[in-house]
């Protein structure tokens, strides 16, 4: 899956993800007002970006650790596998925590 098919998949479901995103808004109390003209296309076009990089993001990382790992000496590879899955982890908890405090209020 390449950034601009994961952008694409991103974009179908843009309006849901910006509903999502805007329940922390509506919990406090806040309405979303678009000031300029261009800014509800510039949001769409924002979160699909977001979306489909953070949808790519770890098929983008093996890429790239097939490219690096040919380089790598034995006692090298040995590191990469807890930290591939140290990242792996620390990706998704960083997503869900930058989140889950908004989404109750906090």
């Amino acid at each position: 899956m390449d950034t601009v098919r994961a952008d694409f998949r991103a974009g179908t479901y843009s309006a849901e993800l910006i509903k999502l995103l805007s329940v922390p808004a509506a919990n406090i109390g806040l309405d979303l007002v678009a000031i300029e003209a261009t800014e509800v296309y510039s949001l769409y076009f924002r979160v699909a970006l977001t979306g489909g990089i953070c949808l790519s993001a770890p098929f983008i990382l093996c890429q790239a650790w097939l490219f690096i790992e040919p380089g790598l000496y034995p006692h090298e590879r040995r590191y990469a596998a807890p930290f591939l899955l140290s990242t792996t982890f620390c990706f998704a908890a960083g997503a869900i925590f930058g989140y889950a405090p908004l989404r109750h209020g906090f």
